[in-house]
Formats: C-alpha cells, structure tokens, sequence
C-alpha cells in the first residue's frame, strides 16, 4: 500500500506538470508593435505584470484563460496554449470607443516587426491576414510580372487584437479569395486552400486548383437559389453574365458587356499584318470557326500593348437586387432575382477629369454601400456612389498616400500601407469614414 501511494503520489505531480507550464508572453501595442510595460496578465486569482520589453513569464496552466489589462489599453482575454511562447497585441483603448473618433490619423491593426502584410481579409469579425518575410527578386523570363513571396504565412486575430493562430504556407502566395457563400481561399502560384475558422480552430483544406479556377472563381454572386457567373477572359474586350437557377437547373444570358472602342482597336489589328499573317489568320477561322481578325489580334499581341484597356464592370447584390456597374456604356443596371433588367441609369463618376478613376468599387456589405476610388497623386479618394441615381456625394480622403488592397468592413476602411523608413515594411492599418 505504501509503495502505491508514493506511485499515485508521483502520478499526480506529474499530471500537474503536465497541466502548467512555464509560458513566456509578449505584450505589443497594436499600433506599432512597441512592448507594452505594466500589463496586468491575471489568471486563477495570480497576476503578472509586463517587464520593459513587455515580456513576462509565468506559471500557467495549458487551456486556462487569462485576461490581460492595461489602463491605455482594451483588455484581452487569450487561452494558454502549449507553445513556451506566445505574443498578444493590445487596442489601445481609444479606438475601441465605438462612435468616437478621437483622431484623424489611421491605427495600425496589425504591425508585425520583421514581416510584411500584403492580403487580408474578414471572416464576421475575425480578422486574416497574409504575410511575407521577403520577395523573390531572381525571376524567370515569364515571372517578371508576378509578385513572389517567400516565408509566407496565415495570421488570424481576433476582434480583441488577440493572435489566435499562425500558420506557415508554401511560398509564392498570391492572395485571398471569398466567393458566393463568403467561403475563403487562399491562392498560389500552383496551389489553392480553404481556410476554415471553426470555434476558435483554424484548418486548411487542399482544394484542386483547377476545380476552383472552372466552378468557383467564375461565379460572382449568389440570390436566393440562383448563382450568377461570367465568361470573362482579361485579354479580350467582351464577356458576359450569366444566371444559373438551381431548381430548374436552366441558365440565361442576363447581361453582355463591351467596349466598342477597344473592341474596335482590337479588330483593326487584322489591317496591319503581313500578307502571310492575314492568310496564316485566315485559315485558323476556317479551322476554328472563330474570327480571322480576333486571331490577328492575338497574333499581333494586341492585348498586351499599351492601347488595350481590360474591362471593368462588376457585379454585385445588395438585397434582392443585382447591380452590374457597366462603365464602358455609362450605365448602371438593375436586375431583379428572376435576372429580368428592371432598370437602368446614366453613370458618370469614373469619368470625372479631376481625379482618376482606379476601376475599383469598394463595397461594405454590413452596412450597403458602394464607394468608388480614385487617385490623385498619390493620394486615395472614396466616394459614396447613389444607387438610386448613379451620382456621387460622401467623399473620404485616406490619410496615407499610395494605400494598397483597399477594403471597407463596417464604416471603416482597411488598407495595406508600407511606411517610410529603413526597414520600409508593409503594415495593415484602418481609419474611420468621417
């Protein structure tokens, strides 16, 4: 019996070493990942407080869950996981007074110290963000263009600032993806994956590349048991919408959109080849059946040139309404659920002369806007545009210049920004629309 007690005895102390750990935190401010000092880390009635660098070390036990507080600061509360160290990012506490704007200047979401930010997106409230440690600056002939990331990684944060997880990707990330059902991906060069957020867990999901290129990028939005998609290609000057309804398993043409003047330059590409390249075009359309003129201008590398503009017409649902934003012919149309066009209005903000049209429209679904974005050296400008007439009124001027991957989530606007300096990195910041 007594060997038995001692056994049982030595079972349990290692069972509560097992259950608390020594974990090391580091506490940043989120607004320029300085340390925070005297934060209060409390947990099962014990506190510790943040040294100058912000770092504390502490007997915690895995799965417990400890708040953290700071007069400056909103408290966090995070779940003690089993890695030895874990670094959490504080909201200071005046941008989280919702309603107040106490300044005019953007705040740094996320500001990691030795990475850089260059995608992100919403999933509710939760945010994710995409990150890179360095660029690959030897290309390939063919990859001049392509912008390739290595150390690549998947970062979600909580609503609180709290990092829940950090998950390491295949170099050469391109970017997120969210489709009809608000479903995420992330995109590579040769892969593509679903990220799932479950009750706090993040997974990711290998989903074959090409089945996403043929049945998900093409659909651009979902109303009630109808799927609307496109047939657009970058390189040609014309492409159309289609609706998909799932109950009587019928597709309809709803809308084409085309520029007639580049469709125009495009065609005209047949006027300036060589006597043997008009014949060489000539026999593709008797092979193929498609236009001797579309084969010249492929053969002449039209698309590619200066004078090719690529189309920009989006579509997207607001309620019970489709809205294809047609800027090659100056119009806005309406669609109802069934696809009929129930209207249509003259638009004319992505031609004014004063600023540049960016060919974006930023939308926030939680609160129904649309804003179209311009550009003027170097400065961003968004305006309100009117669905009801097509005309532009709230105007908003980003305080950074030369903002990227431009997002708007619940009256804020969200954008990439590389700071000035030495280290020059790409940081995630926000700022209230006035």
């Amino acid at each position: 019996m007594q060997k038995l007690g001692k056994i049982l005895a030595v079972l349990i102390c290692l069972g509560a070493a097992q259950a608390t750990a020594q974990i090391q935190v580091t506490v940043l401010s989120a607004e320029d990942a300085k340390p925070v000092s005297g934060a209060h880390l409390a947990s099962d009635g014990k506190i510790w407080n943040t040294n100058k660098q912000g770092i504390v070390s502490a007997p915690l036990k895995v799965g417990s869950k400890v708040r953290v507080s700071h007069l400056s600061f909103g408290d966090t509360i995070f779940t003690v996981g089993s890695k030895q160290r874990q670094t959490l990012y504080l909201i200071p506490a005046t941008n989280i007074l919702a309603g107040v704007n106490v300044s005019d200047k953007p705040y740094a979401v996320f500001a990691p110290e030795k990475e850089h930010v260059f995608d992100f997106c919403f999933r509710g409230d939760t945010l994710l963000v995409l990150t890179y440690e360095k660029e690959r600056m030897m290309r390939k002939a063919n990859q001049q263009s392509d912008e390739l990331y290595t150390g690549c990684a998947l970062v979600v944060i909580a609503p609180s600032g709290n990092i829940l997880k950090r998950l390491p990707l295949p170099d050469y990330v391109t970017g997120f993806h969210k489709d009809f059902g608000q479903r995420t991906f992330i995109l590579g060069n040769e892969f593509c994956k679903l990220v799932q957020v479950q009750k706090g867990k993040v997974s990711l999901w290998e989903v074959n590349l090409s089945d996403f290129e043929e049945k998900v990028l093409p659909v651009s939005a979902r109303l009630n048991g109808s799927y609307y998609y496109d047939d657009y290609r970058w390189h040609y000057p014309e492409f159309s919408y289609f609706k998909y309804d799932t109950l009587t398993k019928q597709k309809a043409r709803i809308r084409t959109i085309s520029d007639a003047f580049t469709m125009e330059l495009f065609r005209a590409s047949y006027k300036h080849l060589q006597n043997h390249e008009k014949l060489r075009a000539w026999r593709m359309e008797k092979k193929t059946g498609i236009d001797k003129e579309v084969h010249a201008a492929y053969m002449s590398g039209f698309q590619n040139s200066p004078f090719y503009q690529e189309l920009y017409a989006p579509l997207f649902v607001s309620r019970d309404t489709v809205y294809i934003f047609d800027h090659h012919n100056d119009r806005l149309f309406k669609h109802n659920e069934n696809g009929s066009g129930i209207d249509s209005i003259e638009i004319s903000y992505h031609r004014k002369s004063d600023v540049k049209f960016a060919d974006k429209i930023a939308t926030d679904t939680n609160q129904n806007s649309f804003w179209a974005v311009y550009k003027k050296s170097g400065e961003t400008i968004l305006k309100a545009i009117d669905l009801q007439n097509g005309s532009t009124g709230k105007t908003h001027s980003l305080y950074h210049l030369y903002p990227e991957n431009i997002r708007l989530h619940k009256g804020e606007v969200y954008y990439t920004y590389r700071k000035t300096g030495d280290k020059k990195t790409r940081h995630l910041f926000r700022e209230r629309i006035d």
